[in-house]
């Protein structure tokens, strides 16, 4: 049985060489993110704890969401939904080693990382498969949006290679889109 894989899924955002850059710039620069450090958790740089629903998001976040409007097609039609309430939004940034242990994102339908910096394949996200007690790791690329139900375990093993940064979120649904909805005979 391979019921985990089938819940994740990956997108490649066609504009990320055109914002990497400029959002790596931004965060490299802002102020509002803080090294994240407790018993299971190693991180270099996030502002997790900044933006909540409701906040103003944060320029990266407009400027990723300005460049993945497919991405958000994608869903709303994957899912039947007529549209997505964003949850939160943050940034995480890794070096040598840190990690961030095994976790889940409560009141949320949906999660995403973009991987905006991935230098090894290996230091994607990890899943763990509850039913087969082992991780899952789908192959992913600098570029590349993972998307997944918030309540699957997972979590970014120790880094491996000089740096990787992500941007991600939660979000949620409201209303299904019955004209999405075609049932095979």
């Amino acid at each position: 049985m391979q019921v985990i894989k089938d819940l994740i899924w990956k997108f490649p955002l066609e504009k990320h060489n055109d914002i990497k850059n400029n959002l790596l710039e931004y965060i490299e620069n802002d102020l509002i993110g803080k090294q994240f450090i407790n018993t299971d958790d190693h991180l270099n740089k996030t502002d997790y704890f900044a933006y909540k629903r409701g906040d103003d998001l944060p320029y990266y976040y407009q400027v990723f969401y300005e460049n993945a409007q497919e991405y958000f097609c994608e869903i709303l039609n994957r899912y039947c939904v007529l549209n997505l309430i964003q949850e939160n939004v943050w940034y995480q940034q890794y070096i040598e080693k840190d990690t961030h242990a095994w976790h889940i994102h409560p009141s949320s339908n949906l999660s995403f990382v973009y991987n905006l910096e991935l230098e090894n394949s290996h230091s994607s996200t990890e899943f763990y498969d509850v039913e087969n007690k082992k991780i899952v790791q789908l192959d992913m690329n600098e570029g590349e949006i993972l998307t997944f139900p918030s309540y699957l375990i997972h979590r970014s093993a120790p880094l491996v290679g000089k740096r990787k940064t992500i941007i991600s979120g939660n979000f949620n649904f409201d209303f299904v889109d019955k004209s999405l909805i075609h049932i095979d005979k």
